[in-house]
Parts: C-alpha cells; sequence; structure tokens
C-alpha cells in the first residue's frame, strides 16, 4: 500500500523539525494507521513529495515581521514547544493541573493513553518515533484487554509518574507479543523517557509565570512567521503551478505520486494521498487535472482549504466544473477518487470543510488539543491522530 503525504505550507528542509517530523509521521502511518485497516506498507513506500524550496522566499528574510523586544529565550525552543502544549491541554481540561488517573476515571483509561502517549510524542520531539510508536501500540493492546485498570482508577490517585511508570510496566507484556524486547525505558531510565517523564511532571503541577510568558510569546511569533510563510507560498503556487520541468513547484508531488501508483502490488494495490494545509489543494489539483488518470483509493485532506479555493474559482479545474446552481448544486468528487476523507480542527483557522461543496466528501472534527496557536500544525503530533483517522475509514466501510 504506497502512502504519499503531501506537505503544507511553512515546511523548509533546512528547518530543524523537517526531517524528523518526516521520519515521525512516516512510522506512525506504518505503524498505526496501516494495520488498522488491513493493510501493510514498506518503509520506501510511504512517500514524502517535498515542495518547500519553490515556495516564498523573503527577500529581507521577514523583516517586517513584528519583532517582540525581547525574544523567547528563557527555556528554549523546544521546552518552549512543549510549553505550548502543556498549556492548551491544560486549558481544554480546563485545570491547572491535569491529573492522567482522574482523566481515567472521568473520560476513560483509553484517553488517558493517548494523552500521554500524545505528550510523550510532543516530548520527545520526533526523535524517538520508532520506540513512542512501539509502545503506543502495545499500551493500546493493553487498554483493550483492561479497559478499566484498578491501578489507574483507585483512590488515592497516582501521580503522574507513578501513572507513567505502571502504563509501561503493564504495556511491557504486550510490547513482547511483536517480538520487541523491552527496552530501558520500561524502568524509566531512558533518554527520551526522561524528557516524557519531566513533561508529565509539569502537566500534573501548574504552571510558572515563566512558562506561560514562554507560551505566549513563542504562540505570537509562531503565527506572524507561519501566516506569513501561509501567504506567500499560496500566492507563489497560484502564479507558478503551471510551469513545467525541475522548477515546477508540482515536479516532486507529480513524480511521487507516478512512484507511488507504480509500486502498487497484486496483493495490496490501494495507494492512500494526504495533503496537509496548502498539500491537500495540491494534491486536489494534480489528481483532478495533472493527473486524472490515477486511480486513488483514499484520498485524505486535513487542516486544508480544496473547498475554500473551489468557492473561488481558483483550484485548475474549477472554470469548467462550476455547477449551474451553487450553492444548492454541489461538485462531484473527483472521479478518480474512491473515498475522500476531510479532517478539520474548529480551533484550526486554516481548516475548512468540504461536504457543503462536493458530493460524496466526508468531514471529520478532530481536536488537536491546541488552541489557536497551534491547532494548524497539530494534527500529525499526535499518535492518537493516526488511530482515530484509520478507526474513522473502518467505520465507514462496516
Amino acid at each position: 500500500m504506497p502512502i504519499v503525504f503531501i506537505h503544507g505550507v511553512n515546511n523548509r528542509v533546512e528547518d530543524k523539525d523537517y526531517e524528523p517530523g518526516v521520519h515521525s509521521k512516516r512510522e506512525f502511518f506504518r505503524s498505526t494507521f496501516a494495520p488498522r485497516v488491513g493493510m501493510s506498507v514498506q518503509p520506501k513506500h510511504v512517500m514524502f513529495p517535498y515542495w518547500g524550496d519553490k515556495g516564498v522566499d523573503f527577500r529581507w528574510r521577514q523583516a517586517s515581521l513584528p519583532r517582540s523586544s525581547d525574544d523567547v529565550v528563557a527555556l528554549g525552543s523546544n521546552d518552549a514547544a512543549l510549553e505550548l502544549w502543556l498549556s492548551e491541554v491544560r486549558f481544554q481540561k480546563r485545570s491547572e493541573t491535569v491529573s492522567l488517573c482522574e482523566i481515567s476515571r472521568k473520560e476513560g483509561f483509553a484517553a488517558a493513553v493517548d494523552l500521554f502517549w500524545d505528550t510523550a510524542s510532543i516530548a520527545a520531539h520526533n526523535d524517538h518515533a520508532q520506540e513512542i510508536a512501539k509502545y503506543y501500540e502495545a499500551s493500546l493492546r493493553y487498554a483493550e484487554d483492561d479497559p478499566a485498570p484498578a491501578w489507574a482508577l483507585a483512590m488515592p490517585l497516582l501521580d503522574n509518574e507513578s501513572f507513567a511508570q505502571k502504563l509501561l510496566e503493564t504495556s511491557t507484556p504486550y510490547l513482547m507479543q511483536n517480538g520487541d524486547a523491552p527496552a530501558a525505558v520500561a524502568l524509566g531510565i531512558g533518554d527520551w523517557f526522561a524528557s516524557v517523564r519531566d513533561a508529565i511532571l509539569r502537566l500534573g503541577n501548574a504552571p510558572g509565570d515563566a512558562a506561560g510568558t514562554v507560551a505566549a510569546k513563542l504562540g505570537r511569533k509562531s503565527i506572524h512567521e507561519g501566516a506569513s510563510r501561509f501567504l506567500g507560498d499560496i500566492f507563489v503556487y497560484l502564479t507558478t503551478r503551471d510551469q513545467t520541468g525541475s522548477t515546477s513547484i508540482l515536479a516532486d508531488v507529480l513524480a511521487k505520486l507516478r512512484d507511488a501508483h507504480a509500486a502498487r502490488t497484486s496483493g495490496d494495490e490501494k495507494l492512500v494521498v494526504i495533503g496537509h494545509s496548502l498539500g491537500g489543494l495540491l494534491a486536489y489539483d494534480a489528481l483532478t487535472y495533472y493527473l486524472p488518470d490515477i486511480k486513488v483509493d483514499y484520498f485524505i485532506t486535513v487542516g486544508s482549504q480544496v473547498a475554500l479555493f473551489e468557492e473561488m474559482t481558483l483550484c485548475k479545474t474549477s472554470q469548467s466544473g462550476v455547477p449551474k446552481n451553487p450553492p444548492s448544486d454541489r461538485l462531484p468528487k473527483p472521479a478518480n477518487v474512491g473515498r475522500w476523507i476531510n479532517v478539520y480542527d474548529t480551533n484550526d483557522m486554516f481548516s475548512f470543510r468540504v461536504e457543503g461543496v462536493f458530493h460524496d466528501a466526508e468531514d471529520y472534527k478532530f481536536d488537536t488539543g491546541y488552541g489557536l496557536l497551534g491547532a494548524h500544525g497539530g494534527y500529525f503530533l499526535s499518535p492518537s491522530f493516526y488511530k482515530r483517522l484509520a478507526m474513522r475509514i473502518m467505520e465507514a466501510k462496516a
């Protein structure tokens, strides 16, 4: 099963998080998404076309952005990003302190497991995706066998560190069922678990003023930088998408789609195309105009703007496909797409629905856990996203 992931705006290969992010997505699509939809995929068949180098290039390196007199330095960029996540969790849970055992009691043990591993994935900065994916899967199998373990519900409640230790201990036998040897992290001494333990401790403790200040500054700076790249990449794409050759913004997208189509096998013929943000529009244009003969089994748009651009008649096929009586009439789903699943978060100001514009497209809301500051980039950071996406596919099939 080839999978093609087309990234959105604000992605550059020189960014420190780009390559680790690719590695993390590849691992979770392979280990969490694919098995749940009854498919297998080789690492080389999870493809990531890159177009960031063809996007906007600011001549003065974004010197036009508003600047704070004191940039985010208090905790360092990675800790600041984690602090932003923790602050959003506290806001969503309406509490300055978040107890995983309390979540187990109120929302269910599975919800606490998801929150633990979503936090672990962010705290580990994508550097340990393979280990986290294996332990996440083991934890899910344990939660299926024991959906209400006594240790997670007993009074007095365990603190978050004790919850983490107990979860790893009880999940380790399920890890071994897959032939994976229990790692030192089960004892809490692995390098990545040290970061996770610190994050979980922070989640259970009220934040200090410095942490809130760092999160606010990080968010303010991130919004300005992200919005300028977002607009810039859109303008560049719309004005250059018809260029051909290696300089085309679509060159690698079209090449990877052809490669994925050729990689299908008789025993596993399905092709999955995922477009995040503007990547959804690139994928839509590619499938409806440039490569209409490539059949896609699952077209998944996440935090994307395809319907918005159709409403503005800015897609490549918009002029030839306008219905007679919008908005009462809607556009057909692309003929070469089997299922179209669109995911949005109401906190993500750059995500839009598709059902009001297209027939036979499916909208699903996903709570990234972030507010306005981080929702647009938050989908693929959470292991639980891949699980729930697969569940939606299987529920609809049933």
